[in-house]
């Protein structure tokens, strides 16, 4: 009777082309994603309808009053319902949403027992008559929530195998006993919302009262995100056959996803199926304890590890399934440790002819210590290797250039063809990071042009040249002419004939007097140095030539602009200034 009232009033308000039109795509079973509660008088429905254009989806709200028995609410993404619904005058049905009514009074007909209308319309006054009598302040209603709290649990199922190149999540919700989660959308939108969802006789999930842990609220936060880009790719999508992200109440993790997702679960106990087996693996956040050996056998050089081998869980390799955990590796294990993955498995061990032992040993060896910390080599290889490094740094000039030749040398360099080299990447790159903060560019393999400013050159050479020293030896061609001086001053005070001025003559030893002028410039300035024409740096923050050239330029003015010479007048009252200048000569 309800049904039969509700179902009349909608059919009034509905164009009949309209309603035609939904009724085909109900038949034909283009509703999905159903969900139907109750909230207070209303019932609420949400939907999405598969469209003409098999890719392309809407979705559907409609809000029914148990009071009056008619629409009170709707809304659809379609083009129809957008461009009529605010000229119709009561909630617009386009025939999407009339395919969503039909197949939502199908579904209330056979779920009498989830849906008693009759009694919920007969209750409706009387329960609007006590909300009055009990009327709450807001107050009340913040305290009540917080009480009635209660706290619920996630569980997550990964299904993963090594010939997928994805894997299958499933999730149980429930606080004593557990319940799949049917669907990952409706899930989403109950939290939304804040709409109910009735898992089994014994649970009502109630988004308002439900709370979660804090990794079980960020798995919660994941599917949200999920089901969202999942919509948003479903109307971009054209290709039925491509995976979906979700697919009712499987989470699918594609490729490169799975350590983000399982980083999510932060140290979450969870289940795993591989090749139909389940277990509960710890998620471990480090490198995997494997180990390698490397033996001379019968004219070979094999390398084998243990018999259990790492599981890759995802095509990218950067998770591993090992004896009953998951390990999420560095970027330095699992990038090492994929080159030789592949072919362990097949064999458990890999052979090389002798005849490529310096190249396996230059090349394979550093890989395998960057997989492992545990590599064993036959002390028939390991007495012909030589790992320790020394540096040897060159430093020259051609016309304007600095230019800087890099030398690694390993063991003896005598020696060489007589020994297998290991060479250490690390250490060879840090060295030529150290040289790129210094100004040094690599133009070829190992040669660098210095690239720097005058200052940065100063710098280089005043104070950062210890770093080439702490890296390597340095060694200087005749041609690094660059030197840093402290200024050698030397001064005279004559008194002139006429008695009226004072005389001071000063010598800045091994330069030339038309440079004094520029120098004196530099510090007015306030540089840290100058550079003379024939290469050689002054240092102008040496403490005795700043206490000199201060006192001259308290003496005489503006040196930049005064002195043109090594002799300078000085008028008779600045006597006391003399002084001080005597004092500090002597």
């Amino acid at each position: 009777m309800i049904l039969d009232k509700i179902n009349s009033n909608a059919k009034k308000i509905t164009n009949i082309t309209r309603w035609s039109r939904g009724q085909e795509y109900y038949e034909i079973g283009n509703v999905y994603n159903l969900n139907i509660f109750i909230e207070g008088k209303y019932i609420c429905i949400h939907s999405v309808v598969e469209g003409s254009k098999a890719y392309i989806d809407y979705k559907n709200e409609l809000a029914l009053n148990l009071e009056n028995l008619a629409l009170e609410d709707t809304s659809c993404t379609c083009d129809d319902y957008i461009k009529n619904k605010k000229h119709s005058g009561h909630p617009y049905m386009c025939k999407h949403l009339v395919a969503t009514f039909l197949e939502a009074i199908y579904d209330i007909k056979q779920s009498k027992e989830e849906f008693p209308l009759e009694a919920l319309h007969e209750n409706i006054k009387s329960i609007e008559t006590i909300d009055i009598i009990e009327k709450k302040t807001p107050q009340d209603m913040i305290l009540e929530s917080i009480e009635t709290e209660e706290k619920i649990n996630l569980e997550v199922l990964i299904d993963t195998s090594t010939n997928q190149q994805y894997a299958k999540v499933e999730f149980k919700i429930g606080k004593n006993k557990m319940y799949v989660l049917k669907s990952l959308s409706d899930f989403t939108e109950a939290r939304k919302f804040g709409s109910s969802i009735i898992y089994g006789k014994d649970f009502k999930y109630e988004p308002k009262k439900h709370t979660f842990s804090s990794q079980d609220e960020a798995i919660a936060s994941y599917i949200d995100e999920m089901v969202t880009i999942n919509e948003q790719f479903k109307v971009l999508q054209k290709d039925k056959d491509q995976i979906e992200l979700v697919e009712g109440k499987i989470l699918n993790i594609i490729g490169d996803s799975l350590k983000r997702f399982l980083t999510t679960l932060g140290n979450k106990r969870i289940k795993i199926k591989i090749d139909d087996i389940i277990y509960e693996p710890n998620i471990l956040y480090k490198d995997l304890p494997i180990s390698f050996n490397i033996e001379d056998k019968n004219d070979k050089l094999v390398i084998s590890s243990d018999e259990n081998m790492p599981i890759p869980l995802n095509e990218k390799a950067d998770v591993f399934f090992y004896n009953g955990d998951i390990y999420l590796p560095s970027i330095n294990q699992y990038s090492s440790y994929k080159h030789f993955y592949k072919h362990l498995k097949e064999d458990n061990s890999i052979k090389f002819d002798k005849s490529k032992a310096q190249e396996v040993i230059t090349k394979v060896i550093p890989k395998l210590e960057q997989a492992s910390l545990n590599v064993s080599i036959d002390e028939n290889i390991s007495k012909k290797i030589r790992k320790d490094l020394n540096t040897k740094i060159y430093l020259d000039r051609k016309k304007d250039l600095i230019i800087l030749d890099l030398k690694f040398i390993y063991g003896n360099e005598k020696e060489n063809k007589d020994y297998y080299i290991i060479r250490d990447v690390n250490k060879e790159n840090n060295i030529k990071e150290v040289l790129n903060n210094l100004k040094f560019e690599e133009e070829t393999d190992n040669k660098f042009v210095f690239v720097g400013s005058e200052l940065d050159l100063y710098i280089l050479l005043s104070d950062k040249i210890r770093e080439l020293k702490e890296i390597g030896e340095v060694y200087y061609s005749d041609k690094f002419k660059y030197n840093i001086i402290n200024p050698n001053i030397n001064a005279s005070i004559n008194e002139n004939n006429d008695r009226k001025y004072l005389e001071i003559n000063f010598n800045i030893e091994n330069v030339d007097e038309k440079e004094y002028k520029k120098i004196l410039k530099a510090f007015k300035e306030k540089k840290r140095f100058y550079k003379l024409k024939n290469d050689t740096i002054i240092d102008l923050k040496d403490d005795k030539a700043q206490e000199f050239f201060k006192l001259l330029d308290t003496l005489v003015g503006d040196l930049s602009k005064d002195i043109s010479s090594s002799k300078l007048k000085i008028n008779n009252n600045k006597a006391i200034y003399l002084n001080e200048l005597l004092k500090m000569m002597n």
